[in-house]
């Protein structure tokens, strides 16, 4: 949880997001291979019962890590965001902090924004309901 956009770089900056710069310097250093892109291992990342995940790429540089700037309350993937470099950081923290809070009846508006290290590989959301010891 950051309550400022310099708590939010310094915490992407210790998952290894790296400045847009940085990123530029290093693909001149390797003569061009740094455009180089790997694919993500698993074809079927973005499709499901459900359809496509747009929003997940399917293909990564190999230039720094990556991180997910979101609200802390919300819903589905409204206002998330995957971001690469420290500018998109900065821009995805700028746009959800002092957003109403999903659900909110008394105006209340995010003061902190989540950041979290991207994973990886399909997410599975598995729903259970239980009342008086059954599910």
């Amino acid at each position: 949880m950051c309550g400022s956009l310099d708590d939010a770089i310094c915490f992407a900056r210790e998952l290894g997001v790296v400045d847009e710069s940085e990123i530029k310097e290093d693909e001149e250093d390797l003569n061009g291979m740094a455009n180089e892109e790997f694919t993500i291992e698993n074809p079927d990342v973005n499709t499901g019962k459900l359809g496509l995940a747009y929003n997940a790429p399917t293909s990564l540089s190999r230039k720094g890590m990556y991180c997910i700037v979101k609200p802390k309350r919300g819903v589905g993937s409204d206002d998330v965001h995957f971001c690469s470099n420290l500018q998109q950081v900065e821009r995805a923290f700028q746009k959800v902090k002092g957003t109403s809070v999903f659900g909110s009846t008394s105006g209340e508006k995010h003061n902190h924004v989540l950041i979290q290290e991207f994973a990886q590989g399909t997410e599975y959301a598995i729903d259970i309901v239980s009342k008086n010891g059954e599910h």
